[in-house]
C-alpha cells in the first residue's frame, strides 16, 4: 500500500504494523528545503526496530521514500531493560504516541525508558498521556500498563511498562460525558524557582473553585539543564470521561491580555482552554481523538465515542483505518449533552415562577442557541488479537 507525503507519518507505521501490511511513503518533503526523513523520525524508526523482530526499513539515499515492511512485535525479547534516546528535536509523547497503541498486542511484556524532551509545545506532555490517555486505554481492557516520569526536562526520562493482552474488550461505550465532579493537575518546573509553579497552580485553583470544590494541582520541580513552566489540568466526569488542557511557559498565548511569561496568566490560560473543552462536550477532548478512534477500530464489537470538535488530525485518521482496515465510522450529528442542564434549569425557573416569567426566561437565554453540535463516532472494530503470543 502506497502513501504520499509526511503527514501522519506514525499513524501509517502503527496501521501497517497492526494489519501487518508492508506500505511504501514517497515523496517525503521532496519540495523541501531539507527534503527526506527528519532526525526525529529516524529515531522513531529506531524505536519501532527496537520492539519488533523482522521489520524491514528501507529508506533510499534521498530519504524521500520509505518501504516498511512489519515483523513481530517482541516488545523486551529478553529481561533486559530497553533504553532509547529520542533527542531533542520533538518531544517524547511524540514516541509514546506512536507505540503506545501496538505494545499491548506483544509476545512479551514492556519495559523501556524513553530519554529525551519531557514536556514540547509542537507535542502531547507525558502528564497527558499519563493522566488521560493510559486511563482511556484501560477502559478497552488493557490492565497492566503504566508510565512513571523519572526527571524532566531536554534530558528527561519515561519509564513505560505493559502486559500483553489476547483483545480488547467488547461493548465499549463512551457517550455519555457525565458531570465534572472533580479537576486533578500537575505545574511542573525546572531550573527555575520552584515557586512560579506554585502561583500558576494558586491562579488556576483560584478560577476552578468558582465552579467546584474538588480541585487538586500538584507541583513538580525537577533539577535539569532546561528552565521549564507549565501546567496540565483534567477534567475527570462522573462517567469516567477526561479532558485535558496543557500550557507552556513561551506558548502563544490565545487571549490578548495574558502572557504565558506570567504564571498566574499561564494558569489562567490552562483554565480557559479547559472549560473550552469542557464547552463542546465531547467524551474526550481534541488532543486525544485519534488513539481512541484506533482503539475503537480494533475492538471486538459495535464501539461509540461522543465527539466535541473533531480535529483535522481525527479526519485524516478516519480515512487512514477505512484504508487499511476496512472499518468505516458512522458519524451521527447530535445535540450537546449541556442542553439538558439549561432545560433542568429553565424548568426549575418555571417551578419558581408562573409561565409567562419562564417564556421571557427562554426566549432571553442564548445559551442553547451557542452550545456547539455534538458527533456520535460508531463502528464495528474488527475484532483484533494479538498475533504475536500464542498462549495467555
Amino acid at each position: 500500500m502506497e502513501f504520499k507525503g509526511s503527514s501522519l507519518f506514525r499513524y501509517r507505521i502503527i496501521c501497517s504494523i497492526l494489519a501487518g501490511t508492508p506500505i511504501i511513503i514517497s515523496e517525503i518533503r521532496s519540495d523541501s528545503e531539507y527534503p527526506g526523513l527528519a532526525d526525529y523520525e529516524v529515531k522513531y524508526l529506531e524505536l519501532i526496530a527496537k520492539l519488533m523482530n523482522g521489520s524491514i526499513i528501507d529508506v533510499n539515499e534521498t530519504g524521500t521514500r520509505l518501504r516498511f515492511t512489519p515483523g513481530i512485535i517482541t516488545n523486551n525479547p529478553t529481561l533486559d531493560l530497553i533504553e532509547h534516546d529520542c533527542g531533542t528535536e520533538r518531544g517524547l509523547g511524540y514516541f509514546i504516541e506512536g507505540i503506545l497503541p501496538f505494545v499491548m498486542f506483544g509476545k512479551n511484556k514492556l519495559n523501556i525508558n524513553l530519554i529525551g524532551v519531557t514536556n514540547e509545545m509542537l507535542d502531547i506532555g507525558v502528564d497527558i498521556i499519563q493522566y488521560v490517555q493510559i486511563p482511556l486505554i484501560k477502559k478497552f481492557g488493557v490492565e497492566e500498563i503504566d508510565i512513571k516520569i523519572l526527571s524532566r526536562g531536554n534530558n528527561g526520562k519515561v519509564n513505560l511498562k505493559a502486559t500483553p493482552i489476547r483483545k480488547f474488550n467488547s461493548d465499549i461505550n463512551l457517550v455519555d460525558t457525565g458531570k465534572i465532579k472533580r479537576v486533578r493537575g500537575v505545574a511542573y518546573t525546572s531550573k527555575i524557582n520552584a515557586q512560579m509553579g506554585n502561583r500558576a497552580a494558586y491562579a488556576a485553583k483560584g478560577h476552578l473553585h468558582s465552579f467546584l470544590p474538588d480541585i487538586w494541582i500538584n507541583t513538580d520541580h525537577h533539577k535539569s539543564e532546561t528552565a521549564l513552566l507549565g501546567i496540565v489540568l483534567v477534567a475527570e466526569t462522573n462517567t469516567g470521561a477526561l479532558l485535558s488542557s496543557e500550557y507552556m511557559r513561551g506558548e502563544e498565548s490565545t487571549i490578548e491580555d495574558l502572557e504565558t511569561e506570567v504564571p498566574e496568566d499561564l494558569g489562567t490560560l490552562a483554565v480557559y482552554q479547559l472549560l473550552d473543552e469542557i464547552f463542546y462536550g465531547g467524551y474526550v477532548d481534541t488532543s486525544n481523538q485519534c488513539l481512541v478512534l484506533l482503539l475503537m477500530a480494533l475492538s471486538t464489537s459495535k464501539s461509540s465515542l461522543r465527539l466535541g470538535r473533531l480535529s483535522q488530525s481525527a479526519v485524516e485518521v478516519l480515512r487512514l483505518i477505512k484504508k487499511m482496515f476496512r472499518v468505516t465510522f458512522t458519524l451521527q450529528d447530535t445535540e450537546n449533552p449541556g442542553e439538558d442542564d439549561i432545560k433542568e434549569e429553565e424548568e426549575g425557573s418555571e417551578e419558581e415562577g408562573d409561565e409567562e416569567d419562564y417564556q421571557e426566561i427562554e426566549l432571553e437565554n442564548p445559551l442553547v442557541e451557542n452550545l456547539p453540535r455534538n458527533v456520535i463516532a460508531t463502528c464495528v472494530g474488527i475484532g483484533y488479537e494479538n498475533m504475536a503470543r500464542i498462549g495467555f
